[in-house]
């Protein structure tokens, strides 16, 4: 029971994080944070999905940690750099989000979307 209840408050930390990672990529002129910036670089330029080059960045980092520490990588890991990939890209998608409009009301999304992450990192 006490590991589902572990389970199910790291999953809805993901989300939480995700969500607010969506929120703030969505108000972009205000600025991207440097994670994000890479991902919707790769974006742009290269095609595939923010979440999709998420996921493949993530991996990749945990490859190469894995190679290096030579180190057990716990599935919690994985997860989270699968989920948090997935869920940006099903937030990106519903379309949902508030649009950016350049204006000074954009500052409360992007406000919102920090706190989030925040809340939703502290939940991990």
């Amino acid at each position: 029971m006490v590991k589902l209840i572990r389970w199910s408050f790291f999953i809805f930390g993901l989300i939480i994080f995700s969500l607010g990672i969506s929120l703030t990529i969505n108000m972009q002129h205000l600025g991207v944070h440097p994670w994000d910036v890479l991902t919707v670089g790769l974006f742009e330029k290269m095609g595939l999905t923010i979440g999709t080059w998420n996921i493949l960045i993530g991996l990749t980092l945990i490859g190469i940690t894995l190679a290096l520490d030579k180190k057990y990588i716990r599935i919690g890991t994985l997860i989270n750099a699968v989920m948090v990939g997935m869920f940006v890209d099903f937030f990106l998608w519903m379309d949902f989000l508030p649009q950016a409009r350049k204006a000074w009301t954009d500052i409360l999304p992007m406000l919102s979307g920090i706190l989030l992450m925040g809340f939703g990192g502290r939940v991990i």
